[in-house]
């Protein structure tokens, strides 16, 4: 299997040396484990599946440039206060205790298919070159709704994830980060834009090497990590249970929504 898990999937670090001696990890709770043994016992008797994430939705989202909003008043006077937010950079979220992102994507592989977006045009905006350059490169875009919905923190997939794995590398005891993605193929809701194109096969294998190309092996967590040498996923969740909290920190999980 690649790095990314389906929605239906979803060496321990132990701190052993404190200052009142070993760790009973065997412990009952983490309370018995010994002074200052709190996060070595969770670590150890923990798994992946015993934690809470608090996360972000949209998590690259920016608020739409005014014009562009009245026009999307407009046309949707009930839908149009959905769109209208914005999240901090993705930096502030993780500083914040953010431990699941949410990315929407689409695939341009040869790059500068959404560098133009018609929302632009329709409320007489001018364009940012800036944004056509990061657009024009082949690759993953971030965004909302294409044409209309499109301004983000992070504008391409990898900028968003050397971002992500940066700060993952300033705090490498993290607890493990969860990043979801929807993988977005529709038809433009603007007249004069542009469709997204289907993800295929094709377009998956992409996806696995762009979050290969900024994340090592030993940052994933995948599904083949835990299937181990189990037949099938499913059994090794039931027989072997998931990684541990220790053997999780410092990783991530990237997940089809």
């Amino acid at each position: 299997m690649g790095a990314i898990w389906g929605a239906a999937a979803a060496a321990t670090v132990c701190l052993l040396a404190t200052s009142a001696g070993a760790c009973d990890l065997k412990a009952p709770d983490a309370a018995k484990a010994g002074h200052g043994c709190a996060q070595a016992w969770m670590d150890a008797n923990l798994r992946l599946n015993d934690i809470l994430t608090m996360g972000t939705h949209n998590s690259y989202h920016v608020r739409t440039p005014e014009k562009i909003m009245a026009l999307i008043r407009a046309a949707a006077p009930k839908a149009w206060q959905g769109l209208d937010y914005s999240h901090p950079p993705l930096l502030d979220q993780l500083n914040d205790g953010d431990r699941a992102l949410e990315l929407d994507l689409v695939y341009d592989p040869q790059g500068g298919r959404f560098a133009h977006p018609v929302g632009l045009k329709l409320a007489g905006l001018p364009e940012d070159p800036a944004y056509v350059a990061a657009m024009s490169k082949p690759g993953f875009k971030v965004l909302h709704i294409q044409d209309v919905d499109f301004t983000s923190n992070c504008l391409t997939f990898v900028t968003c994830l050397t971002i992500i794995e940066g700060w993952s590398r300033a705090h490498p005891r993290h607890t493990p980060i969860l990043i979801t993605m929807n993988t977005n193929d529709e038809k433009t809701l603007a007249p004069g834009g542009v469709d997204e194109f289907p993800f295929d096969e094709t377009a998956y294998d992409a996806l696995d090497a762009e979050i290969r190309s900024v994340f090592a092996a030993r940052e994933l967590i995948t599904p083949d990590d835990v299937r181990g040498d189990y037949p099938t996923l499913r059994q090794a969740v039931l027989e072997h249970g998931w990684p541990t909290l220790g053997a999780s920190r410092g990783r991530f999980l990237f997940a089809l929504d």
